[in-house]
């Protein structure tokens, strides 16, 4: 039997062009969110590295739209800005309008 067998290092490196994937998703990490709809689009680089998953690169938004489920209220973020930065998804700057288009 052999001791101290360790699995061979698999890194992972992928420049990827997303076309209008659905923002949905997000409601798989933020759970406070829902009806969630629209889509992103953009480049990024993602890279599994020992055992950690990191992504650069910006994504915009196209005909974005989620409730909050704390304030009861639907937002709309069409043609904004979503970064990824290491291990965060950034919204820095993201410009939201209400159901009053406030």
């Amino acid at each position: 039997m052999v001791k101290n067998y360790e699995l061979p290092k698999y890194d992972l490196k992928l420049d990827v062009d997303i076309t209008a994937f659905p923002i949905s998703f997000l409601e798989n990490f933020i759970t406070s969110i829902r009806n969630t709809s629209g889509s992103v689009s953009g480049q990024c680089v993602l890279e599994y590295q020992d055992k950690r998953l990191t992504g650069t690169g910006e994504l915009i938004t196209d005909s974005g739209a989620s409730t909050i489920d704390y304030l009861n209220t639907s937002y709309k973020f069409n043609n904004q800005k979503i970064s990824l930065e290491g291990n965060l998804i950034s919204f820095n700057e993201l410009q939201l309008t209400d159901e009053l288009n406030n």
